[in-house]
């Protein structure tokens, strides 16, 4: 099946597909730099996922595209996901590699999303987990868990949760906190409400509209000053959690 991979990775787009790539793409007014994922069917089936198993990469100009488009082709034959389909009883020749091509966003904060807290025996919450992808300091964040109460509507930081597994012990063994982190969301956290509000009055929407809870992956650009006034939010994936 490795074979397979190599083999299908290395195959050589027609003269006439790639100038039909390359077009599509302006004509999409797509940037420079551009994510190209898979979106297989049989990826998320009720009862399977195949989250991880098939490659996806940024692609920052046209000279690699197409390169990539055939890379994630060809991750049909990962190892690891042949090796899953195998174990779940998946007919191989069943599942159609598809690539999609997606503007790149490059988001100050990404999040995952779950409609319906997995620790919640009532569903009544959301679970955010976001994390800075553009700290002041530049230094990367530890994400943050963030509750939506669904009935109340309102917005809770509940952690901080800290990469890792490591802590620092003084010579008494007592835990040494690590600093505070610098960031504005747990620093202004009443200004930033009414925009995660939103983010998850949307993921609701999404769930409505699938008729079921769902695991969304997105993120959110802040202004030039990096401020909330001008912030958009983006949904790039959605899945049946």
């Amino acid at each position: 099946m490795l074979l397979k991979g190599l083999f299908f990775a290395r195959l050589k787009f027609p003269d006439e597909i790639k100038r039909e790539i390359i077009d599509f793409k302006k004509s999409q007014n797509l940037g420079n730099k551009v994510m190209v994922r898979s979106s297989f069917n049989g990826e998320d089936a009720k009862g399977f996922s195949a989250a991880g198993l098939y490659d996806s990469y940024l692609c920052r100009d046209d000279s690699n595209l197409l390169a990539k488009i055939s890379q994630v082709w060809a991750s049909k034959w990962n190892y690891e996901a042949y090796c899953s389909r195998k174990k779940h009883n998946i007919n191989h020749d069943l599942i159609k590699p598809t690539v999609i091509i997606q503007d790149f966003v490059d988001a100050d904060y990404r999040f995952t999303i779950y409609t319906n807290d997995p620790e919640s025996n009532d569903n009544s919450k959301i679970l955010i987990e976001m994390n800075s992808e553009k700290s002041p300091d530049k230094k990367p964040t530890d994400p943050y868990i963030i509750k939506y109460d669904k009935t109340a509507k309102n917005i809770e930081i509940e952690s901080l949760e800290r990469k890792g597994r490591k802590i620092t012990l003084d010579e008494n063994f007592n835990i040494i906190e690590p600093e505070p982190v610098n960031d504005p969301l747990i620093e202004d956290i009443d200004q930033w409400q009414p925009l995660l509000e939103k983010v998850c009055r949307a993921a609701l929407e999404v769930e409505e509209e699938f008729g079921e809870a769902q695991d969304i992956e997105g993120g959110i650009t802040l202004g030039e000053d990096r401020g909330i006034d001008n912030a958009k939010i983006y949904f790039w994936q959605a899945r049946a959690q």
